[in-house]
Protein backbone atom coordinates (compact mmCIF):
# COMPACT_ATOMS: atom_id res chain seq x y z
CA UNK A 1 0.00 0.00 0.00
CA UNK A 2 0.91 3.59 -0.62
CA UNK A 3 2.12 5.53 1.99
CA UNK A 4 0.30 8.47 0.77
CA UNK A 5 -3.29 6.28 0.30
CA UNK A 6 -2.86 5.17 4.05
CA UNK A 7 -2.36 8.82 4.62
CA UNK A 8 -5.76 9.49 2.90
CA UNK A 9 -7.94 7.07 4.77
CA UNK A 10 -6.00 8.24 8.02
CA UNK A 11 -6.52 11.47 7.44
CA UNK A 12 -10.46 10.92 6.33
CA UNK A 13 -11.56 8.77 9.51
CA UNK A 14 -9.96 11.50 11.71
CA UNK A 15 -12.45 14.23 10.08
CA UNK A 16 -15.09 11.91 10.18
CA UNK A 17 -14.42 11.19 13.83
CA UNK A 18 -14.21 14.59 14.37
CA UNK A 19 -17.33 15.69 12.01
CA UNK A 20 -19.07 13.18 14.52
CA UNK A 21 -17.79 14.83 17.52
CA UNK A 22 -18.42 18.44 16.61
CA UNK A 23 -21.77 16.92 15.77
CA UNK A 24 -22.52 15.44 18.79
CA UNK A 25 -20.94 18.41 21.09
CA UNK A 26 -22.80 20.71 19.08
CA UNK A 27 -25.75 18.53 20.15
CA UNK A 28 -25.11 18.83 23.10
CA UNK A 29 -24.37 22.46 23.59
CA UNK A 30 -27.91 23.03 21.71
CA UNK A 31 -29.25 20.71 24.27
CA UNK A 32 -28.17 22.75 26.71
CA UNK A 33 -29.11 26.35 24.74
CA UNK A 34 -32.71 24.63 24.56
CA UNK A 35 -32.72 23.90 28.19
CA UNK A 36 -31.60 27.70 29.00
CA UNK A 37 -34.32 29.21 26.62
CA UNK A 38 -37.03 26.44 27.98
CA UNK A 39 -36.11 28.19 31.49
CA UNK A 40 -36.28 31.40 30.04
CA UNK A 41 -39.48 31.12 28.84
CA UNK A 42 -41.12 29.70 31.57
CA UNK A 43 -39.44 32.20 33.57
CA UNK A 44 -41.40 35.14 31.87
CA UNK A 45 -44.61 33.32 31.99
CA UNK A 46 -44.24 32.50 35.98
CA UNK A 47 -43.16 36.81 35.90
CA UNK A 48 -46.23 37.63 33.53
CA UNK A 49 -48.31 35.36 35.65
CA UNK A 50 -46.88 37.40 39.11
CA UNK A 51 -47.63 40.71 37.51
CA UNK A 52 -51.43 39.70 36.26
CA UNK A 53 -51.77 38.60 39.81
CA UNK A 54 -50.13 41.58 41.63
CA UNK A 55 -52.60 43.85 39.01
CA UNK A 56 -55.76 41.71 40.61
CA UNK A 57 -54.48 42.58 44.35
CA UNK A 58 -53.81 46.63 43.59
CA UNK A 59 -57.30 46.74 42.14
CA UNK A 60 -58.39 44.84 44.86
CA UNK A 61 -56.58 47.56 47.38
CA UNK A 62 -58.13 49.89 44.98
CA UNK A 63 -61.59 48.87 45.73
CA UNK A 64 -61.29 48.72 49.43
CA UNK A 65 -59.70 52.07 49.70
CA UNK A 66 -63.14 53.08 47.78
CA UNK A 67 -64.82 51.28 50.31
CA UNK A 68 -63.41 52.83 52.97
CA UNK A 69 -63.87 55.98 51.20
CA UNK A 70 -67.65 55.30 50.87
CA UNK A 71 -67.57 54.06 55.00
CA UNK A 72 -65.86 57.01 56.09
CA UNK A 73 -68.14 59.81 54.11
CA UNK A 74 -70.95 57.56 55.52
CA UNK A 75 -69.51 58.18 59.52
CA UNK A 76 -69.17 61.35 58.18
CA UNK A 77 -72.44 62.38 57.09
CA UNK A 78 -74.43 60.52 59.88
CA UNK A 79 -72.09 62.86 62.28
CA UNK A 80 -73.27 65.62 60.71
CA UNK A 81 -76.17 64.82 60.49
CA UNK A 82 -76.92 64.33 64.37
CA UNK A 83 -74.95 67.39 65.20
CA UNK A 84 -76.28 70.82 65.42
CA UNK A 85 -73.44 72.62 64.70
CA UNK A 86 -70.20 72.12 62.54
CA UNK A 87 -66.78 72.00 63.56
CA UNK A 88 -64.36 74.85 62.29
CA UNK A 89 -63.74 78.35 62.52
CA UNK A 90 -66.77 80.19 62.63
CA UNK A 91 -68.88 77.62 64.23
CA UNK A 92 -71.76 77.15 61.91
CA UNK A 93 -75.19 75.40 62.48
CA UNK A 94 -75.80 72.00 60.56
CA UNK A 95 -78.85 71.70 58.05
CA UNK A 96 -80.13 69.97 61.79
CA UNK A 97 -79.46 72.88 63.67
CA UNK A 98 -80.22 75.09 61.75
CA UNK A 99 -83.81 72.90 61.26
CA UNK A 100 -83.83 73.03 65.32
CA UNK A 101 -83.68 76.78 65.54
CA UNK A 102 -86.81 77.11 63.57
CA UNK A 103 -88.43 74.81 65.39
CA UNK A 104 -87.85 76.45 68.68
CA UNK A 105 -87.71 79.68 67.55
CA UNK A 106 -84.30 80.80 68.58
CA UNK A 107 -83.90 83.66 66.30
CA UNK A 108 -86.58 85.21 68.11
CA UNK A 109 -84.96 84.60 71.31
CA UNK A 110 -81.79 86.09 70.13
CA UNK A 111 -83.30 88.85 68.83
CA UNK A 112 -84.75 90.27 72.13
CA UNK A 113 -81.35 89.64 73.23
CA UNK A 114 -78.94 91.14 71.18
CA UNK A 115 -80.08 94.26 72.14
CA UNK A 116 -79.07 93.20 75.72
CA UNK A 117 -75.36 92.96 74.67
CA UNK A 118 -74.83 94.92 71.90
CA UNK A 119 -73.01 97.72 73.43
CA UNK A 120 -70.68 94.72 74.90
CA UNK A 121 -69.33 93.77 71.57
CA UNK A 122 -67.97 97.33 70.50
CA UNK A 123 -64.30 96.67 69.38
CA UNK A 124 -64.01 93.18 69.72
CA UNK A 125 -63.23 90.59 67.40
CA UNK A 126 -65.42 88.25 66.32
CA UNK A 127 -63.71 85.44 68.34
CA UNK A 128 -64.15 87.37 71.63
CA UNK A 129 -68.00 88.06 70.71
CA UNK A 130 -69.03 84.19 70.56
CA UNK A 131 -67.09 84.06 73.59
CA UNK A 132 -69.37 86.56 75.07
CA UNK A 133 -71.96 84.80 73.55
CA UNK A 134 -71.25 81.24 75.49
CA UNK A 135 -70.64 82.93 78.56
CA UNK A 136 -74.46 84.98 78.09
CA UNK A 137 -76.33 82.08 77.02
CA UNK A 138 -75.06 79.68 80.12
CA UNK A 139 -75.90 82.93 82.49
CA UNK A 140 -79.35 82.87 80.98
CA UNK A 141 -79.90 79.09 80.96
CA UNK A 142 -79.17 79.02 84.96
CA UNK A 143 -81.10 82.10 85.44
CA UNK A 144 -84.04 81.61 83.68
CA UNK A 145 -86.23 78.72 84.12
CA UNK A 146 -87.95 79.47 80.90
CA UNK A 147 -85.15 79.06 78.79
CA UNK A 148 -83.60 76.44 80.65
CA UNK A 149 -86.84 74.72 80.42
CA UNK A 150 -87.21 75.48 76.53
CA UNK A 151 -83.73 74.06 76.20
CA UNK A 152 -83.81 70.70 78.16
CA UNK A 153 -87.53 70.13 76.07
CA UNK A 154 -85.81 70.74 72.83
CA UNK A 155 -82.56 68.60 73.40
CA UNK A 156 -85.01 65.93 74.54
CA UNK A 157 -87.42 66.64 71.41
CA UNK A 158 -84.74 66.66 69.17
CA UNK A 159 -82.23 63.56 70.35
CA UNK A 160 -79.24 65.95 70.94
CA UNK A 161 -77.65 66.61 74.63
CA UNK A 162 -78.31 70.55 76.29
CA UNK A 163 -75.02 71.43 75.39
CA UNK A 164 -75.40 71.06 71.70
CA UNK A 165 -78.57 72.76 71.55
CA UNK A 166 -76.98 75.68 73.89
CA UNK A 167 -74.57 76.17 70.94
CA UNK A 168 -77.03 76.69 68.53
CA UNK A 169 -78.58 79.54 70.29
CA UNK A 170 -74.47 80.74 71.30
CA UNK A 171 -74.16 80.81 67.37
CA UNK A 172 -77.48 82.63 66.70
CA UNK A 173 -76.72 85.25 69.29
CA UNK A 174 -73.41 85.47 67.84
CA UNK A 175 -74.30 85.84 64.31
CA UNK A 176 -77.25 88.15 65.49
CA UNK A 177 -75.08 90.60 66.92
CA UNK A 178 -72.66 90.59 64.07
CA UNK A 179 -75.38 91.42 61.88
CA UNK A 180 -76.61 94.28 63.57
CA UNK A 181 -72.54 95.29 64.16
CA UNK A 182 -71.82 94.94 60.19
Amino acid sequence: MDLSLLTDWLLLIVLVVAAIGAVFYSGRWSGKVNAVLEYLKESIEEARNNQKSMEKSIEEVKNNFKSIEITVNEVKNDLELSSLVMKGSPIQLTKLGKKVSTDLSVKSWTEQHAEHVLDQTTGKPEFKVFEMCVEYVACQFNEDPVLNGKIREGAYESGCDVEQLKKVYEVELRDALLSIRG
